[in-house]
């Protein structure tokens, strides 16, 4: 009688499991603000977001998108539950972020590049804090993500990617304009790659589901 080794046997589930340890590590790394703080940092516009689950009113200058997101802590009657939702949102994006666009990252680098984006950036401020602006980064490196690399992701993927698109661009009003925006440029881009100049092609179908999804969704909230 013979044992194939582990990683033989059960390749997938290890790949899982390091992938999600990895997501996990970096959700923690982004809440360490508000784990230092001791409660999730607020804005002066978060009391809106937060009461729109009690009251069903929508201030005219707030949006519906991200109020529904935050149903969250309202539905288990704490915004821990806004603030990990978000901050695991934001892990699992910088995660696919480096698989697809900087695989080579590795190593002394890839701690380095961390270590910058956690330590001299407001990226974990942000994270941690229970407002809408979180969902901007993200939604550009997901457009990116799309446009310069679609035809590689697997179908799962580019499910999940084009819907998480959607969501940060229903988050908030200038996230859609952003990404309608950055739409433009990759149609100029990819124009101009057609004709010889030198740029990367790049594709706009799942971009454009993306926004399309985002106006739905935008309209149902």
């Amino acid at each position: 009688m013979s044992f194939a080794p582990p990683a033989a046997v059960l390749p997938g589930p290890t790949a899982a499991l390091r992938s999600l340890v990895v997501v996990a590590g970096l959700t923690v790394a982004l809440m360490l603000p508000a784990l230092w703080n001791g409660y999730p940092l607020l804005y002066f516009d978060t009391v809106d977001y937060i009461t729109l689950g009690f009251t069903w009113k929508l201030p005219v200058y707030r949006t519906a998108g991200y109020g529904l997101f935050a149903l969250v802590g309202w539905m288990t009657r704490t915004v821990w539950a806004t603030l990990a939702l978000q901050s695991v949102f934001v892990a699992y994006v910088l995660y696919e972020a480096k698989r697809v666009l900087v695989p080579e990252l590795r190593g002394w680098r890839l701690a380095l590049v961390c270590g910058f984006a956690f330590v001299l950036t407001s990226l974990p401020w942000v994270t941690s804090t229970i407002m809408p602006d979180v969902f901007a980064a993200p939604a550009v490196l997901l457009a990116l993500m799309l446009a310069l690399h679609g035809d590689e992701l697997s179908g799962k993927r580019k499910l999940v990617f084009v819907v998480l698109l959607a969501v940060a661009c229903v988050a908030h009003p200038t996230h859609t304009a952003m990404i309608t925006g950055l739409i433009v440029c990759v149609f100029v881009l990819d124009r101009l790659a057609r004709r010889g100049w030198p740029f990367v092609r790049m594709q706009l179908k799942l971009l454009v589901v993306g926004l399309a999804l985002a106006w739905v969704l935008s309209v149902a909230a």
